[in-house]
């Protein structure tokens, strides 16, 4: 098989290397390997330039410094790894160019969204990066906005061009892609598609504990769909291995430590918080809260079509949501709501951009019941020192939803499999009005479960463990080790006397051969949607329901520790006790 990798962001090298021993492992089963880069073709702004903090407006010369390590980074992968190839450049020709001239010459913030080549939504594509960030939840755009799309839309044409004449020529087998959504990806895998040539997205594992060191493949835009999966329906009865489990604690312990750019919840507090009391919350009433999602997100999925709009949910919009669940607690002296909006709304450790929704939340919240309150992200309050003391979750499409699932809190959703990345069965789901609300009130006096637990570590098993790639054998970057000074200092050296000294060692310290490379050789070959397609559950070795039993309750006891140190007989939050009486 001929397998092309479309690669034009070789500057980021955390995504770079790990895609390169993908194609290694399937260059060892047989496979034709054709590596492409980007050759300068998308140099007024890219993904790379975004990557490294290089702004739109930028000079030249910053820009062109980070195409020349894209350059550099590409050439070692390519003479490393042995792997053939071009640079896109090369495939664009001067009637291209012209062409992109006329079309950018005659678009408008009225017109770009019609435009469309060979059946491909150029200007819809061309917005993903665009949208993510300046967290936009609508196409209306500022002069200062249309005046940075432009270039976004430049590399999308470029790219639609030379991907049709390099697609059409090389014919390749199978395309892969690190993260498909990426404009310029996106028109790729569109064109291949078109002929019938299957693509893959790659992409950096959802585990938080060492994220890099797994990896994601997925066929088309399935890794949106997991939820949706057929397989989660057998793999939801069976019990998970402690090693799973384990895995899926680590996830959590790392969501506790909120040192990844990814996790946007502040730390759990080191000290006793009386958030009771820091909310005006009375004794005798149960606690709701509701976690809302940053909808740009969304929006920009939606936009670019490779997740479908929802139109079918009870509450077509959040704001419609959480107006709902004000009128639901204004009469209810025994309940108190907490409205914790989405970190991502406001500007945060990734972003620095305040979203639209952000504004029509402040101008919302303007009147509210008495036992309401909202958790903005100033008030810098992690989700798990408020799980000490809520009852039940509410949530949106957030992943919240999953996250304290794990830790036995029961949530209630308004949607079934089509808003959550998750599966529903996992939460409880009110599909009308009447049972949304009759779930929570279901939720309120169930209270804490061990079942909940055990529902949302089997997802987790499946979505962390079990669907992903292990590549700690050939690289060992970890995004939550502390590096001590004298190793900076050191690094700090070596990058002076050779500033691609971390590049050559990686690839000299990879491993002859990824152990998973028959796993990958199968998924590429018959084409599946995931790496379990072809994995007989059957054959694992069963664990039994009392054996996983005691298995959550050793997790528990090791999540406990992270949350309330080692001396677990003084503890005295809602969620502390429930997790101790479980697991003594």
């Amino acid at each position: 098989m001929k397998i092309l990798a479309f690669a034009p962001n070789s500057a980021i090298w955390p995504h770079a290397f790990p895609e390169a021993l993908i194609l290694e492992s399937l260059q060892k089963s047989g496979h034709q390997i054709c590596y492409v880069g980007c050759g300068q073709l998308f140099e007024k702004y890219c993904i790379s330039m975004s990557a490294y903090g290089i702004k739109p407006d930028a000079l030249l010369q910053d820009k062109q410094k980070v195409c020349k390590l894209c350059a550099n980074y590409k050439n070692i992968i390519k003479n490393d790894f042995s792997f053939n190839g071009f640079d896109l450049v090369d495939d664009v020709k001067s009637a291209d160019r012209e062409q992109v001239a006329a079309i950018l010459q005659n678009a408008t913030p009225s017109n770009f969204w019609d435009i469309e080549l060979d059946g491909i939504p150029v200007g819809r594509y061309s917005l993903h990066e665009f949208l993510l960030k300046h967290k936009k939840s609508s196409l209306q755009f500022s002069d200062e906005e249309w005046k940075q799309y432009i270039p976004q839309l430049e590399n999308t044409l470029l790219s639609f061009f030379a991907s049709k004449r390099m697609l059409d020529r090389e014919m390749p087998d199978r395309v892969l892609v690190y993260n498909s959504f990426y404009s310029v990806n996106h028109v790729c895998c569109e064109l291949a598609a078109q002929r019938g040539i299957p693509h893959y997205l790659l992409h950096a594992g959802g585990n938080m504990h060492k994220r890099m060191q797994t990896i994601s493949i997925t066929r088309g835009y399935a890794i949106h769909e997991l939820n949706k999966n057929p397989l989660w329906k057998k793999y939801r009865e069976i019990p998970c291995s402690r090693e799973i489990l384990s895995s899926v604690t680590d996830h959590i312990l790392s969501l506790l430590n909120a040192k990844s750019g990814f996790v946007y919840s502040a730390p759990k507090s080191r000290e006793e918080l009386n958030l009771r009391n820091f909310f005006g919350v009375t004794e005798n009433k149960k606690i709701l809260l509701a976690t809302m999602s940053s909808r740009d997100e969304r929006f920009a999925l939606e936009t670019i079509g490779t997740m479908p709009q929802v139109l079918d949910t009870i509450y077509p919009t959040q704001i419609e949501w959480i107006k709902a669940l004000l009128n639901y607690v204004r009469t209810r002296d025994d309940l108190f709501l907490i409205i914790r909006v989405h970190p991502r709304d406001f500007p945060n450790k990734r972003e620095k951009v305040k979203s639209s929704q952000a504004f029509i939340l402040e101008s919302l919240f303007q009147n509210i019941p008495d036992n309401v309150r909202i958790n903005w992200p100033s008030d810098n309050i992690s989700l798990y020192d408020l799980a000490e003391i809520v009852d039940v979750v509410l949530n949106a499409w957030s992943n919240v939803g999953k996250e304290m699932t794990l830790l036995g809190i029961p949530v209630v959703a308004y949607s079934a499999d089509t808003l959550c990345a998750y599966p529903s069965d996992i939460n409880y789901v009110g599909a009308t009005q009447e049972e949304y609300f009759h779930q929570i009130e279901q939720a309120l006096s169930d209270g804490w479960s061990l079942e909940n637990v055990r529902k949302a570590y089997r997802w987790c098993g499946f979505e962390y463990s079990r669907l992903l790639l292990n590549i700690s054998e050939s690289f060992k970057y970890d995004e939550d080790m502390s590096i001590s000074l004298i190793d900076r200092v050191l690094k700090k050296l070596y990058t002076i006397y050779d500033p691609y000294h971390q590049q050559k060692s990686d690839c000299k310290n990879r491993a002859e051969r990824l152990d998973s490379q028959a796993i990958i050789n199968q998924l590429i070959v018959n084409a599946n949607v995931t790496i379990l397609d072809n994995r007989d559950s059957d054959t694992e070795n069963t664990v039994s329901l009392s054996e996983e039993t005691m298995f959550l309750r050793e997790e528990l006891r090791r999540v406990a520790i992270a949350l309330y140190g080692n001396n677990l007989d003084v503890v005295r939050g809602k969620l502390g006790q429930n997790i101790i009486r479980c697991i003594n």
